[in-house]
């Protein structure tokens, strides 16, 4: 009878000495634990540490490419310290189109555009292609990824981007494209407007709101 005793004291003392390291070992834990380094799956991206997407310097543009991944080709944006070489508009709730810089022209620039998307956990982002009008057989033709001309605003509230291509410096003549974007961030060609360059430089000067409609979106 008093084996058994002893025995089961020392099951018992087993027991307590366990529960008192599962304690210390749990208020170590408790004592190091930072709450801040917990990434919640609920499309906040807060946590990411994401650069600023407004008022970009040349550092923050570095670490957008990191994050994008655009084509070497755009190098400019964040190689070199040009003003607005990288915007972001918000199209749609944590929705974002990126418009970066490539190239500068006399005139205008080259421009790519990528669409970013923080819904998505990780946040998702794909470089986006633009479809032209052809006058020659009066249709829309496949574009490419890089659009040339002046951006004329990627406003947030109509989710709509307009570039205007001059033909010379002076505006009189060139192009004007205007897309929309659905919600997966693909541009749609909803307008395009064009006025041929007339032979003398000091020509009438016609508003671009008056330009010829080529084509409209039905």
């Amino acid at each position: 009878m008093g084996k058994k005793i002893s025995f089961s004291v020392a099951i018992a003392i087993i027991i307590i000495v366990a529960i008192v390291l599962l304690l210390i070992l749990n208020r170590q834990y408790l004592s190091t634990f930072n709450i801040s380094e917990i990434i919640f799956h609920n499309g906040n991206t807060n946590s990411l540490n994401l650069p600023p997407k407004t008022n970009i310097s040349l550092e923050d543009r570095k670490k957008w490419h990191e994050i994008l991944k655009w084509p070497k080709e755009c190098s400019l944006a964040y190689t070199e310290d040009f003003d607005n070489s990288l915007n972001f508009y918000e199209i749609y709730p944590k929705k974002y189109l990126a418009e970066i810089l490539c190239e500068v022209y006399a005139y205008q620039g080259g421009w790519m555009y990528m669409f970013f998307d923080e819904n998505q956990n990780p946040p998702a982002q794909k470089l986006l292609l633009f479809d032209t009008f052809d006058k020659t057989t009066n249709s829309i033709t496949a574009g490419s990824t890089m659009l040339v001309g002046v951006p004329m605003g990627a406003a947030a509230q109509s989710k709509e981007l307009t570039m205007f291509i001059k033909y010379r410096g002076i505006g009189d003549c060139g192009e004007i494209k205007t897309y929309r974007f659905n919600e997966d961030g693909n541009p749609i060609l909803k307008e395009y407007k064009a006025e041929e360059c007339s032979e003398s430089v000091a020509g009438n000067f016609i508003s671009t709101d008056k330009w010829p409609l080529i084509y409209q979106e039905k």
